[in-house]
């Protein structure tokens, strides 16, 4: 289902806990540049087989980076805009970036500066035809925060979690995506992969 998704700049939006990279790892397209900004090289590849990591986690606890390209400090958004597309002239001509996540950046940098951050990106990554998906925690910030930024996106997927009777439930809304084929839908996750029941809508 996943595959059908035609959108090149998504927006994973869900709580901790949701299976946003999950997600992330079944919309990637050709070669991945995965920016890690709240996780770890080591936690990176641990699920994914990225070509390049956007290492924004390391330097930041003091310890030299062993990734090509890295950010010498983690909130620099023109260095991490610069190191992004260093890495796409050595991919093919099928890519996608992976921003993991976007709530560090706007809880330490604001709205502002991270929206124009996300223009720049968008406007280059359509130039040179790349996929974006975002990652962005639910809960972190205000609403009119989440407003924006899904205001800049093509498609979100809404990756909700809720308790019956005692058991954890997963669903994905994709709201007006597929032309209302699809809307609400549980999932599960199943050796580091989604796995959707079409009947529980």
């Amino acid at each position: 289902m996943l595959k059908e998704l035609k959108q090149n700049n998504i927006l994973l939006l869900g709580e901790p806990e949701t299976g946003k990279e999950y997600f992330g790892k079944e919309l990637v397209r050709g070669d991945l540049i995965y920016v890690g900004i709240d996780k770890s090289p080591i936690e990176i590849r641990e699920l994914f087989n990225p070509k390049f990591i956007i290492d924004c986690y390391t330097e930041r606890l003091g310890v030299k980076s062993t990734e090509k390209y890295h950010i010498t400090y983690a909130y620099d958004l023109d260095e991490i805009i610069r190191n992004i597309f260093k890495a796409r002239e050595e991919t093919d001509k099928d890519t996608t970036i992976i921003i993991d996540s976007l709530s560090p950046l706007i809880v330490t940098l604001g709205l502002v500066p991270v929206y124009r951050f996300l223009q720049r990106l968008f406007a280059i990554g359509r130039e040179k035809n790349v996929r974006i998906i975002i990652i962005l925690h639910k809960g972190m910030h205000k609403d009119e925060i989440e407003i924006s930024i899904r205001h800049l996106v093509e498609a979100t997927l809404f990756l909700e979690r809720t308790f019956e009777m005692g058991e954890e439930i997963f669903h994905v809304d994709f709201g007006k995506l597929y032309g209302g084929k699809y809307k609400r839908i549980k999932y599960h996750i199943e050796n580091n992969k989604i796995k959707f029941d079409r009947f529980a809508i």
